[in-house]
């Protein structure tokens, strides 16, 4: 759960994400895992379990091109260490079918103020940079606050 704050900005998000990796940086699994309220949209919550297999296994295993740069293994990051990532995006989240005014800025700056569901791409901190395996994480206005979900991870 994420309790809003006046006003709300993007920055609530981003540091949450921040706070949530470096958590997990400081081996903080099940704090970090406890933050998140809500199943994604498709698919299985994610457990400390089931992000490792998908980070160092299904996108980063054996044979990758990350794996042949870092052969001594993933190391997750502690982004305080890295600076601010260039390729963070928020987004307002849509239901199946509802399609948006074709300005983002707008849509993104109306939630921001008048609240909505929001999600944020995130590129997750390995090994000393900012990897581009991007996690999305969705923000579920709740009134005072949002329920976070981490929904999905990709190489981008």
């Amino acid at each position: 759960m994420l309790a809003k704050t006046q006003p709300v900005c993007e920055d609530l998000f981003v540091n949450f994400v921040r706070r949530w990796f470096n958590k997990i940086a400081r081996g903080n699994w099940d704090g970090a895992f406890a933050d998140l309220d809500l199943a994604p949209v498709v698919g299985e919550r994610f457990t400390p379990e089931t992000f490792r297999r998908e980070v160092e296994i299904e996108n980063f295993g054996e044979g990758t091109v990350f794996r042949q740069r870092f052969p001594q293994g993933i190391v997750y990051s502690d982004p305080e260490l890295l600076g601010p990532s260039k390729y963070v995006e928020l987004y307002p989240m849509r239901d199946a079918g509802i399609r948006g005014t074709g300005d983002l800025g707008a849509e993104i700056r109306d939630r921001l103020r008048n609240g909505g569901d929001l999600e944020i791409l995130h590129p997750v901190p390995l090994n000393g940079e900012w990897s581009d395996l991007t996690a999305c994480f969705q923000f579920r206005d709740r009134g005072a606050f949002y329920e976070v979900s981490l929904s999905w991870l990709l190489v981008q």
